[in-house]
């Protein structure tokens, strides 16, 4: 007997009565096998849900979430490189290079970060 569809509805009910939560995504993906409801999940934690990182990683047809996700992270590192609010645009890059380690770009940037991290220390 397979009440998946009945899983789904009752959470639907409780994201309608709740609001969005990363837990509540992940059951819906569960129930759906629908890898957006795991993306949306990573947006509404902020990329911090590991269940929406390992629901992802273990579905066979998830190359192009994993692709928005190494864009997304990449693309925050970039913004907050530019904004010079370097701790979170290396928390952005290691996050980044975690998923896919050859970017020269975000290779390069981080070399730049380490070296003028570096001369600060070492003058001030």
């Amino acid at each position: 007997m397979n009440l998946k569809h009945k899983a789904a509805e009752i959470i639907r009910g409780e994201i309608d009565r709740k609001g969005e939560s990363a837990h509540l995504l992940c059951l819906l993906g569960d129930a759906t096998n629908d890898l957006n409801h795991y993306r949306r999940a990573l947006e509404v934690s902020d990329f911090k849900s590991s269940r929406a990182f390992k629901s992802i990683g273990e579905n066979k047809n998830s190359l192009q979430h994993i692709t928005f996700i190494k864009i997304f992270i990449q693309t925050t590192g970039m913004s907050y490189y530019f904004k010079k609010e370097y701790a979170e645009a290396v928390e952005n890059f290691q996050k980044s290079l975690n998923l896919n380690s050859f970017q020269l770009d975000v290779l390069l940037r981080m070399g730049n970060l380490l070296k003028a991290f570096l001369y600060l220390n070492f003058f001030y």
